[in-house]
């Protein structure tokens, strides 16, 4: 006959089918309303994320080649001194490019105040502080003035000056603002109006005497997010009932020199069209910035190279230049999703760039519904695959969806330029396979604990029926197999504490000995009755075949094994065994079937002797009288190192009030040698059955 396995599988039962379904839906739910509602923490993984599909996206890409830097670097620091520069050499630098043949010059930098270094200024200042008179007759008026010589340069170059719009602001004291404001179209649904643009409340701009030399004029306000970093930049903001452009889009309509109406619409999606080019915006009317890689992709050159006339004559022919800083402490620095370092000149150079290649990625305004709806999809899909098929064929087969969807979105984001995130239905499956898992998990572990626990019950009752076996042979034991199971438990925790037995007697160990201690005379059913039921003494022929009875029991025992178990698997039977067989042997020897002694008797069979004795000797038998209690006690001391380890009658003692109360409590009837115990026992068992 095979042996019989307990490793049964358990499957799910209907009730768990459908928990699992509940629990799975709900959290597909909350993880979709994300998309929708996107909490901060989620929205920096997301953003996060947009920076990874950025890098894999612009490997090999170059900017457009009509756009050029001149930069305010560290040598031009060096050479020229602290910045502000006075303003003629900024006159000189634009004369300069001028002359080299740039089309549109864009200046990344502000002149809010006049400059403090003109020699009109100088004057004024001596005779007001001082008290002494400067003579600048001899001075042409073209030198007096460092802002009426920036104003003459802007007159002949027409660059594109920069401002700033101020929010929850009022407009500073005094300042009057000449900035040019951008002739638009705008479209929206009849009766519904969204308007995703960014409003101003207050603007610093340039003094009057610079801003009115030259009628270009754009923003340089810049959109970082909650991280610091510059993904979308605002092309235009409403100032006034106005609308108003960015430098860089300035720059780009100046360049192009368009003819073309400009329209901004807000129906299926957000954009801004220009001609034929149409510019997608997104939920909050900016330009996502295609950053064509870190810094220093764009053609370059130093202020210092520009006036010392060591570029190229070629080098600024029909480029669009940007001028602006790109040495540290000048506040030009930005960080953008591919460098940490990033010249903000540099910023607006890429948003140029993205116009003039029509290079642009999208985030359109239906996203948040689409990863929502992708979302529910694959979640739910992922719950019905979990709740249904194994563990290991959920996991490879999340893993496989997992790696699809982000190279779908990947290959999205590179070929159209469409960013999806894949961040909410990857957490959806994650999520569910961690919940759906740790609940199965759960489900199957109380299952396997009630199927243990049955089996428990079941070998309980099957230690019961044995030892009930043996007791129809002796019916005179009654509850001696239920009372040496509780002498063996109090005899076991007490010896545990004892350093000699503490690494053996562990919890397991006491609960597979009391388990076990119902089986010791199970061998007695192989005696036969006229031994096993004389009143009389028994003759040295019938006490050698009662002695059988401990080879008889380990042998059933043994038999049952070799059937149904494995060798060496089941504790309990072993213990079982040695209970059976040694549980008559004496601690000086002499005892039987094999005469053993000292520390070659198992722990577990000194510990029943001891037990077993008690009760014997406590219970009254067809050929014996009960002794009481203290003469029990007594009996077992004398016998302590004879008949007994002396370590386990200490322990004995040490407990024997608890042997007074066991006997109490599962006393058979009056067969017991106390006589207040019997009173005790009557008195017990009459208010039971009443």
């Amino acid at each position: 006959m095979s042996k019989i396995s307990f490793r049964r599988g358990i499957s799910s039962t209907r009730r768990d089918r459908i928990a699992s379904w509940c629990l799975g839906v709900a959290v597909v739910i909350i993880v979709a309303s994300f998309c929708v509602v996107k909490p901060l923490y989620f929205q920096f993984f997301d953003n996060k994320l947009f920076d990874t599909f950025l890098r894999f996206s612009t490997s090999g890409t170059k900017p457009s080649p009509a756009v050029a830097i001149v930069e305010i670097d560290e040598k031009s620091l060096t050479r020229f001194g602290q910045w502000p520069w006075p303003r003629y050499r900024i006159a000189a630098l634009l004369e300069k490019l001028k002359s080299a043949g740039a089309k549109t010059i864009a200046l990344d930098m502000m002149f809010p105040e006049p400059d403090r270094a003109s020699l009109v200024h100088l004057k004024e200042a001596a005779e007001k502080e001082l008290g002494r008179k400067l003579d600048l007759s001899g001075i042409p008026m073209a030198y007096r003035d460092n802002d009426a010589t920036l104003a003459s340069a802007f007159a002949r170059t027409c660059p594109i000056l920069g401002y700033e719009f101020l929010f929850g602001a009022t407009r500073p004291p005094n300042q009057i603002c000449t900035i040019s404001p951008l002739a638009v179209v705008l479209r929206e649904r009849k009766g519904e109006r969204r308007w995703p643009i960014t409003r101003a409340a207050a603007v610093t701009c340039n003094i009057p005497v610079l801003a009115s030399a030259t009628p270009f004029s754009g923003f340089l306000n810049a959109g970082p997010d909650e991280d610091g970093v510059i993904r979308r930049m605002p092309l235009v903001i409403e100032y006034e009932h106005r609308i108003y452009p960015s430098l860089a889009l300035a720059a780009f309509l100046h360049h192009i020199d368009t003819k073309e109406p400009i329209i901004l619409s807000f129906m299926e999606s957000n954009r801004l069209s220009i001609g034929r080019l149409n510019v997608p915006l997104d939920e909050s009317g900016r330009l996502i910035v295609k950053y064509a890689g870190p810094a220093g992709l764009f053609p370059r050159a130093s202020v210092i190279d520009v006036i010392d006339g060591r570029v190229s004559k070629d080098f600024f022919k029909d480029k669009l230049v940007f001028l602006g800083p790109s040495a540290p402490g000048l506040a030009g620095l930005k960080t953008t999703p591919l460098d940490p370092v990033f010249p903000g000149v540099e910023v607006h150079a890429s948003v140029v760039d993205n116009l003039l290649r029509a290079d642009f990625l999208r985030r359109p305004s239906s996203a948040p519904a689409l990863e929502a709806m992708l979302t529910l999809v694959i979640g739910l899909l992922s719950v019905c695959l979990l709740v249904i098929a194994r563990p290991i064929v959920s996991l490879a087969s999340i893993a496989f969806a997992s790696v699809l969807l982000w190279q779908a979105c990947l290959l999205l984001f590179r070929t159209k330029g469409v960013f999806i995130s894949p961040l909410f239905p990857t957490l959806a499956l994650f999520s569910n396979l961690a919940l759906l898992t740790a609940f199965l998990f759960r489900q199957e572990k109380l299952k396997l604990k009630a199927k243990t626990r049955e089996l428990l019950e079941t070998q309980e009752l099957t230690i019961q029926c044995l030892s009930s076996l043996a007791e129809t042979r002796d019916s005179d034991t009654g509850g001696h197999i239920r009372r040496t199971q509780l002498y063996v438990r109090a005899i076991c925790e007490r010896l545990a504490k004892h350093p000699d037995f503490s690494s053996f007697l562990t919890p397991d160990m006491i609960e597979t000995l009391q388990k076990s201690a119902p089986l010791h005379d199970i061998g007695k059913v192989g005696v036969p009755d006229a031994i096993l039921l004389k009143p009389g003494r028994l003759d040295q022929n019938e006490f050698d075949v009662m002695k059988k009875h401990t080879v008889y029991g380990r042998e059933a025992i043994a038999k049952a094994e070799a059937r149904f178990w494995e060798k060496g698997t089941s504790t309990f039977l072993d213990a079982a065994k040695d209970i059976a067989y040694y549980h008559h042997e004496k601690w000086s020897g002499g005892g039987y079937p094999m005469g053993a002694s000292g520390k070659d008797i198992p722990i577990s069979a000194r510990i029943m002797a001891v037990a077993d004795v008690y009760d014997a000797l406590v219970s009254g038998r067809v050929y014996k009288s009960a002794y009481n209690h203290d003469e029990a006690v007594r009996i077992i001391v004398e016998e302590k190192g004879k008949y007994f380890d002396p370590r386990v009658v200490d322990a004995f003692l040490a407990v024997q009030a608890d042997f007074r109360r066991i006997l109490v409590k599962f006393a058979d009837s009056d067969d017991i040698g106390d006589a207040a115990i019997q009173a005790q026992t009557r008195d017990v068992t009459t208010e039971r059955e009443t």
